[in-house]
């Protein structure tokens, strides 16, 4: 695996959207999710690892529901590896969160 590096950086919307998707050939090591809710209101989350040709889910929640609170930051360490076609969507309850997340590649 390489060393660490940024797989995605968005604006976390109300609809499911696909933050990043493992590369033909390769395989991702998902290390850290950060998530800041920039409103003055908790927002909740849901964060999916999903297998290639699967849909979200709660069979592949990495979060599911989770309450971010007003300004707040929520973040996930470990270490998700995940084979090519395997992608990460997210969505939450309202707009106004940042998601951040990082890992390795291993072409």
């Amino acid at each position: 695996m390489s060393a660490p590096r940024k797989l995605g950086l968005l604006a976390v919307g109300t609809s499911v959207t696909t933050v990043h998707t493992v590369a033909y050939q390769q395989q991702d090591a998902l290390t850290q999710f950060d998530v800041c809710n920039t409103t003055a209101a908790s927002i909740n989350l849901n964060v999916h690892i999903i297998p290639s040709g699967g849909s979200a889910g709660t069979g592949n929640a990495l979060c599911y529901g989770v309450s971010i609170p007003a300004n707040g930051v929520w973040q996930w360490t470990g270490e998700l590896i995940m084979d090519a076609g395997t992608f990460i969507q997210a969505n939450a309850s309202a707009t106004g969160l940042t998601a951040h997340f990082t890992g390795r590649t291993n072409s």
